[in-house]
């Protein structure tokens, strides 16, 4: 069997999924669009064990290509000379995905669609509940973060036997051994990055929805409750909300705790998380949180918010993490909970996250894919969409979505 799988970047934990594929499959071709992520550290440089196609050399040819109405040629022309058994396509909100979808069932090609997005993700309309309907109706199976993912995509039609768990996996090799490196030498790392003796972690894009503020001023909340010394807080990072981040802390009183060193590379993330003695990720709204997953794997207890798809799928509340709503209140609460905890009890909590995550790592995503396809296999051949549905693919094919709901 060929497998191709259509991807806008191949960033770090693109790639180590993508060889977990070619490990559970005798041959995997993945076709990246953009191949350009919005910071240099998010893409993969060593990629290997799997065949690549790139389409364009960066977003704005991509973009340039969408507008234009030239995606369909080059993307349909690599489709037809690699010749894949089976289709595999991010979602259903991008043009790749609608192109490939035509090209798929004008063939009678398996087609698998990859998807993260939870019910409560974003309000719904009825319209755009219909168009997405018909979309997942064309494929014949599915591979999705976790239960609410698959709850979805069953909303929209998806029979529940087509569906396959673990989409949303990091290398947690990659983690977990490099947190244990920087255990290994702790005083001479802290030194070298200039962090502070304690510490929590955070790590996101600075956005509205990763509630970064919030988060700060429940730290303060909780940090103004305790008499004794408290970690500080390292937010790794950058983005839009930078300037409110740094307004909550002055306004808390907690700026000289605070500190924003910005985005760190692939390779020394995982001593932040090492270092660190919790990691937090409070979200208003998140599909699923993979840094959550990277903090899981290096060890770390994680205080996370309820919305996130990685909380309602692997952690479990005061046992593996602490589980909040996203509102400065239970942020603090939260934070006092953490800070309240021995050293023997976080040890104990990271060992449990470490645990709950062994199972959502690459290899469940490769023998997810494995088992999609061989479901897409097993479905009903169908011909060629009709004519409302390639009215619909076609006006697709030039849509410019940054969000997906």
């Amino acid at each position: 069997m060929h497998i191709a799988i259509l991807t806008r970047q191949i960033g770090h934990y693109h790639d180590a999924r993508y060889r977990a594929s070619a490990a559970a499959m005798s041959r995997v071709t993945v076709i990246s669009t953009a191949n350009e992520g919005g910071f240099a550290e998010f893409l993969a440089d060593d990629l290997g064990v799997y065949a690549v196609e790139r389409l364009f050399p960066d977003r704005l040819a991509y973009d340039a290509a969408v507008r234009g109405g030239r995606l369909r040629g080059v993307l349909n022309t690599t489709l037809a000379r690699i010749v894949p058994d089976a289709l595999v396509i991010p979602g259903w909100a991008t043009p790749e995905s609608s192109i490939a979808i035509s090209w798929a069932r004008r063939r009678g090609i398996p087609l698998i669609l990859m998807s993260e997005t939870q019910a409560d993700d974003a309000p719904r309309s009825i319209i755009r509940e219909i168009i997405k309907r018909r979309i997942v109706s064309l494929c014949d199976s599915a591979l999705v973060g976790g239960p609410t993912h698959a709850d979805y995509l069953t909303h929209l039609g998806m029979p529940p036997h087509c569906i396959q768990l673990g989409y949303n996996a990091v290398d947690n090799h990659h983690f977990a051994t490099g947190a244990a490196a920087a255990r290994a030498d702790p005083v001479a790392l802290r030194h070298a990055k200039g962090l502070p003796e304690r510490y929590v972690l955070a790590s996101a894009r600075f956005i509205a929805k990763k509630n970064l503020p919030e988060l700060v001023k429940g730290y303060a909340k909780a940090v103004k409750a305790e008499e004794g010394p408290t970690p500080d807080l390292v937010i790794l990072g950058d983005g839009e909300e930078r300037d409110a981040i740094r307004a909550a802390s002055e306004q808390s009183g907690v700026s000289g705790r605070v500190q924003l060193p910005g985005f760190r590379g692939y390779d020394v993330l995982p001593a932040y998380y090492g270092l660190a003695e919790a990691f937090a990720h409070v979200s208003t709204v998140e599909q699923w949180g993979l840094v959550v997953n990277e903090a899981m794997a290096a060890g770390l207890p994680v205080l996370v918010s309820e919305p996130c798809g990685v909380t309602r799928t692997v952690v479990e509340d005061g046992i593996s993490g602490l589980i909040v709503r996203p509102d400065t209140e239970a942020i603090g609460k939260a934070f006092s909970r953490l800070f309240k905890m021995t050293p023997t009890d976080r040890v104990a909590m990271g060992a449990a996250a470490s645990a709950a995550i062994a199972d959502w790592g690459p290899d469940r995503f490769g023998s997810g894919i494995k088992a999609a396809v061989e479901s897409a296999r097993m479905a009903e051949r169908r011909g060629p969409p009709g004519l409302i549905d390639r009215f619909l693919l076609f006006g697709l094919e030039r849509a410019r979505i940054d969000r997906v709901t």
